[in-house]
């Protein structure tokens, strides 16, 4: 039988290992209030109560015939609440990289926007007040191309990140289209959700044609045929149109943990769904789509 001293160490030894994380993020303005960290916390706070009671339940059994269940159970616990330490970390790593590049580019001279180019920042004054016309909906559609674009390259940078795990993730350039093109899909998926509720049918076809059109110009730049990304994003909008917001996204991370050779990870699918959705909410599409 084991020493009771010992598994009460091992407990000792968790616990403080969850509670160190814990209070680094608390005592860490920098990263404190970021969402993906937020979300790791309340993962991670989930997953290891359900490991300890996990525990529990593996002490409390006494019917063999039930104890390989219940054992079973502790070593998906066990898995589960590694799983949320690693993603834990790494969000905090994520946090702290995320802050530092937002504090160098804050330290450079910045650049004065144009009058005549609106932003995403701010309550998109450049277009307050104006009348929802095609000619300003498409105007509308390439800023939000821009948007999109830039966001193209998260999973791999996310995949590139997990790399030093996992030595058989795939970073090539032809890894890095699919991974791009599948992005833009979701992305543009995701803004006609919304333009149809705020902009109704017809203003959300029009505004919707300029920006399908916009992004699939700008991924020919970046080598993706607009004829390719055209099939995959009709293909994606069938597959999908029936399925709420978080069967699509979860959908999306895993055919981009696929592209990269990642595997099922839910620590990458966590961040990469975090990211895009905290990206897509800094758009304030409901100001911007509004008149």
């Amino acid at each position: 039988m084991s020493d009771p001293r010992t598994k009460d160490a091992d407990l000792a030894a968790i616990k403080a290992r969850y509670e160190f994380n814990y209070a680094l993020v608390a005592s860490n303005p920098k990263i404190a209030d970021n969402p993906l960290v937020i979300a790791a916390v309340t993962n991670s706070k989930a997953s290891y109560a359900a490991f300890l009671a996990a525990l529990a339940e593996v002490e409390a059994e006494r019917s063999l015939f039930r104890m390989w269940r219940t054992h079973r159970h502790f070593r998906q616990a066990c898995a589960a609440a590694d799983s949320a330490h690693a993603a834990l970390r790494f969000a905090i790593e994520s946090a702290e990289d995320e802050h530092n590049q937002t504090q160098a580019s804050q330290d450079a001279a910045p650049q004065e926007p144009s009058d005549s180019e609106p932003t995403a920042q701010g309550a998109w004054d450049y277009f307050r007040g104006k009348p929802n016309t095609k000619a300003v909906l498409e105007e509308k559609a390439n800023v939000l191309v821009r948007l999109i674009v830039d966001n193209c390259d998260t999973g791999l940078l996310f995949a590139a990140k997990f790399k030093d795990k996992n030595s058989d993730i795939r970073l090539g350039d032809d890894e890095a289209r699919q991974s791009m093109t599948e992005t833009a899909a979701f992305l543009l998926i995701l803004v006609d959700i919304f333009s149809f509720k705020l902009l109704g049918s017809e203003n959300s076809e029009v505004f919707m044609r300029a920006l399908v059109i916009g992004v699939a110009r700008a991924l020919q730049d970046k080598g993706v045929a607009i004829e390719a990304f055209q099939g995959l994003l009709l293909k994606r909008f069938e597959e999908f149109r029936r399925e709420d917001i978080e069967v699509t996204l979860r959908a999306f991370g895993k055919k981009i943990a696929v592209i990269f050779g990642i595997g099922p990870n839910i620590a990458f699918d966590l961040f990469l769904e975090n990211a895009l959705l905290s990206a897509s909410a800094r758009w304030k599409l409901n100001e911007l789509l509004h008149v």
